[in-house]
């Protein structure tokens, strides 16, 4: 009788804890999923960022905002001044 009762919630014990981690399972198989998406758009987000970053983009980024290109020579640039200021030469 006694092994009875023993062998019963002993089977109790192991229904419950492979369902525990069947739970446990679905979430790590969740978070997979969910660092692959990551992973993704990372690899998405960074070619995004190499395209952009690109001379040839933001030339034409800058000729499409209305910049032009400084045909004059620049003379000096003062790189300890708190604002940036170039002194060039009009011909």
């Amino acid at each position: 009788m006694s092994s009875l009762i023993i062998f019963s919630l002993s089977l109790c014990a192991k229904f419950s804890l492979c369902g525990s981690m069947n739970i446990k399972n679905g979430k790590l198989q969740a978070m997979f999923i969910q660092k692959s998406e990551l992973e993704k758009e990372i690899s998405r987000l960074s070619y995004v960022d190499s395209s952009m970053s690109s001379l040839s983009y933001v030339e034409d980024r800058a000729k499409n905002l209305g910049f032009v290109e400084m045909k004059s020579r620049l003379l000096s640039l003062d790189p300890k001044a708190p604002v940036q200021v170039a002194a060039i030469q009009v011909e």
